[in-house]
């Protein structure tokens, strides 16, 4: 049973004025896919903030990694690092709409290859 839902959409992720300068990446399918692929586990990525104080992507990293790798492919285009920043503002885009802010960036990750830091979030009251 999901504690948290998600009411954002793919393309307002693109219409937000922080995260315009992915506007490339908005027909891409493949970034639709992990827009969605994160969505769906919100609850996992809040409960890695709330219950285990680790930045939110930590709880899903060895998952995502495997969609990354196996999934979508991985091509050449999306192993860049503009794209993997990409989900990290996708991921704050969907935590940001439960009260979480940035508290700070670049805090390694553990058991990963691909996206190596990630960022921690505080729950604003």
């Amino acid at each position: 049973m999901s504690i948290y839902q998600s009411t954002q959409l793919f393309d307002e992720f693109f219409n937000h004025p922080g995260f315009r300068n992915y506007e490339k990446y908005r027909t891409d399918p493949n970034a639709k896919m992990v827009f969605e692929w994160l969505k769906a586990r919100i609850d996992w990525l809040i409960s890695s903030i709330r219950n285990h104080r680790k930045p939110a992507l930590q709880g899903v990293i060895v998952d995502l990694e495997e969609l990354l790798r196996n999934n979508l492919g991985w091509s050449r285009e999306h192993k860049d690092n503009y794209f993997i920043t990409m989900i990290g503002a996708m991921v704050r885009f969907l935590v940001e709409e439960h009260g979480f802010t940035v508290k700070r960036t670049g805090v390694p990750l553990r058991h990963n290859r691909i996206i190596t830091t990630a960022a921690t979030y505080r729950l604003e009251p």
